[in-house]
């Protein structure tokens, strides 16, 4: 569970940095 947080995170935060 503690994965899920931070691996959403993540991908949402490479999304717009791109």
């Amino acid at each position: 569970q503690m994965y899920s947080g931070p691996q959403r995170v993540q991908k949402l935060m490479l999304q717009p940095v791109n």
